[in-house]
């Protein structure tokens, strides 16, 4: 069976082939077996296509494989699929097949499956590690799971222990053979999806039959597994030593400052066994960078996340990780630079080799440059035909007019402008110094236990004492008001968004009293453009505060709706807005908001992300440790009065920007 679509407003190039087998059943320790195997076998095969889609030349952006229950639960599917690039969907197809073929004549290398077999052992170790931490959402997914398809609940731990028994027992002979059971001639399904426009090119059937066909006799060579077993850092580390330390006891946190400068926030917790999350920041940032220099610096992180780090390029470097929980990233945002990450206990040392890398040993690969690209320009391609994109694109190109720094989707000639050796100079710049990060660390661990590690690996970080802070290269607002209108798609349905932006006092109270804020217009626009006007699903309301480079807030409103609708369920909007402003929020709605904050605080104070974020941004806002212990207390005595003084203050409806997507006219 072949299916091939297209459609006007579809956004990418999709190739789906599959392989239709009997239902499985998943009850019994057999059938556990079986599906590791699954796993095994797919996720081994996933690494391949990866490290294909890391190539100049790969003709997908990304590709996958799966195997499991398809479409109506009756059948099992041996499932491969692509996001191709532009008019790359033959070739792609090509790709997926042949990797099929090489699986099937030559089979795995003994080294993918030792790392494989690590890599499911690490999941279902953490897992079970955080069996008793674990959310109801999960366990609720497993009881549907069993009533609709009678699968086991065994319980993480105990799949952990059958998993023990059963992986050392999968042979590399056992998956080679599956791929022969999967793969066959009378049970192949393939379906193409692609936009509908001129310049794409969409294969025939008669021309997928044809590439079906050369696949089986195409001539191939065996996968080379290209690995080295080397240590991640090359020679000895000069390490730091610990010169202070200071408790909070109010927040329960502990500052450490090294030798070299930096500074380490602990906050140590028992919300995940097996969690630590980790981040860093440093004033500067790409302000510090011209504008002609910024869509280099804009990408900079991106491209030297896919270059590898030290002595291993990426496809290395991912391989040397299998087994591992690890996730790290250098950014570089507006007014700072830093580090987003997590890792277990276990392999927190290995995460904060990789921060040191990262500073020390960023890498130049110009192959991964031009892969990054190649993905860069074919999606961009892609997500420009969609209408919602475009809406988005225009929506904050009307709010900041003419701001060179803002890209949303990025036009060929700004990709034009990305260039390798200046991403790696502004990176090693902006890297060059951390004499003045604060990193932040939250999880389970204890201060004693990892104090030596980020002696180690933090202290021994280059220190040169520049004492860097941003330029303010933040853009102005359109003044006034703007209405505009985009036309773009042809469903019969419309999005508005509605901004007001505008100059910020920063204070706790104000802070906290414009959240109030937000959440009230959540709940009366759920009650009347939602419920009472029934004219929108779901209507959102974001609230964005900075305080630097320079203190402003914004307000946001979203929602879609009929096109006949816009102007109705816009004045309905205002009408909330400008209740606040004129009398403050009612009892009853100041009540709610207060219930649905000190809930979700409630909520939070139990999780590593809001202690990682809170403190985080409590050092980069200047702001006091004594806010966080007291938000109860300044919840409950947010006043009706305070609401109406902070919406009159800070949401002015005579300075807004309003921008409606409507379907195109015929």
């Amino acid at each position: 069976m072949i299916a091939i679509t297209t459609d006007k407003e579809a956004t990418d190039n999709f190739v789906l082939v599959f392989y239709k087998h009997p239902l499985s059943a998943d009850k019994t320790l057999g059938d556990f077996r079986e599906k590791i195997m699954a796993e095994l076998y797919t996720g081994m095969l996933n690494n391949r296509f990866n490290e294909i889609s890391q190539k100049p030349e790969s003709p997908y952006v990304f590709a996958g494989a799966g195997y499991g229950r398809f479409l109506s639960r009756n059948k099992d599917a041996f499932m491969i699929n692509a996001m191709t690039k532009e008019n790359q969907i033959d070739e792609s197809l090509a790709v997926l097949l042949a990797e099929n073929e090489r699986v099937k004549r030559f089979g795995f290398t003994a080294t993918e499956l030792d790392r494989q077999k690590e890599e499911i052992m690490s999941q279902y170790e953490k897992a079970a590690k955080e069996f008793d931490k674990t959310e109801s959402r999960n366990f609720c997914s497993e009881y549907v799971s069993n009533y609709l398809s009678e699968d086991a609940i065994p319980g993480a731990q105990k799949q952990f222990k059958y998993l023990k028994n059963i992986l050392p027992e999968i042979k590399i002979t056992d998956l080679n053979d599956l791929a022969k059971q999967w793969v066959t001639d009378n049970n192949l399904g393939l379906v193409v999806m692609a936009p509908e426009k001129a310049g794409v090119e969409v294969p025939t059937q008669d021309e997928i039959l044809t590439i079906i066909k050369d696949s089986k006799t195409k001539e191939l060579t065996a996968y080379v597994d290209n690995f080295r077993e080397e240590p991640l850092i090359q020679g000895q580390l000069q390490p730091g030593k610990i010169i202070d330390s200071k408790d909070n006891k109010e927040v329960g946190f502990t500052e450490l400052t090294l030798s070299n400068g930096v500074t380490v926030v602990l906050k140590p917790t028992n919300f995940k066994n097996d969690e630590i999350l980790i981040s860093a920041y440093s004033p500067g940032g790409n302000s510090l960078v011209p504008d002609n220099e910024f869509m280099s610096a804009n990408y900079a992180t991106q491209i030297i996340d896919q270059s590898g780090a030290g002595n291993f390029d990426n496809i290395e470097l991912e391989k040397k990780l299998k087994g591992k929980n690890i996730e790290i990233s250098p950014y570089i945002e507006d007014v700072k630079e830093g580090f987003k990450g997590n890792s277990t206990p276990k392999d927190f040392e290995t995460m904060l080799q990789l921060v040191n890398l990262y500073f020390t040993q960023p890498r130049k690969d110009t192959t991964a440059f031009k892969a990054f690209m190649s993905q860069m320009e074919n999606q961009m391609k892609f997500m420009k035909s969609n209408p919602v994109m475009t809406f988005y694109d225009t929506l904050f190109k009307v709010v900041y007019p003419g701001y060179k720094r803002l890209v949303i989707f990025p036009t060929p000639a700004q990709l034009g402008e990305v260039n390798l050796d200046q991403a790696l100079s502004i990176y090693k710049d902006r890297f060059a110094d951390a004499g003045d990060f604060r990193f932040f660390l939250a999880g389970n661990f204890s201060i004693d236990s990892i104090s030596p590690l980020i002696a180690k690996y933090l202290g021994s970080l280059p220190s040169l004492n520049r004492n860097e802070t941003w330029k303010n290269t933040a853009p102005k607002p359109a003044e006034g008001i703007t209405n505009l209108t985009v036309y773009k798609g042809t469903d019969p349905q419309s999005m508005v968004g509605l901004v007001m932006p505008e100059k910020f006092i920063w204070n706790e109270n104000n802070v906290l009293c414009m959240n109030m804020i937000k959440e009230v217009i959540s709940i009366k626009l759920i009650e009347v453009i939602r419920e009472k006007m029934s004219g929108v699903y779901s209507p959102q309301v974001m609230l964005n505060l900075d305080q630097f480079p320079a203190p402003t807030v914004q307000l946001m409103v979203m929602f879609g709706c009929s096109p006949k609708t816009t102007d109705k369920l816009t004045k309905a909007v205002f009408g909330e807005i400008n209740k606040i402003r004129k009398s403050g929020p009612t009892e009853v709605d100041l009540n709610k908001a207060k219930e649905a904050m000190l809930r979700a605080r409630e909520t939070d104070l139990e999780k590593n992300e809001f202690w990682l974020r809170k403190i985080e941004s409590m050092y980069f806002n200047r702001d006091s440790p004594h806010n966080i212990s007291t938000f109860t207390e300044r919840v409950n005595a947010v006043t009706i009065e305070n609401m109406k003084t902070a919406a009159t203050r800070f949401l002015d409806p005579k300075h807004y920007i309003r921008v409606v997507l409507m379907p195109e006219k015929k």
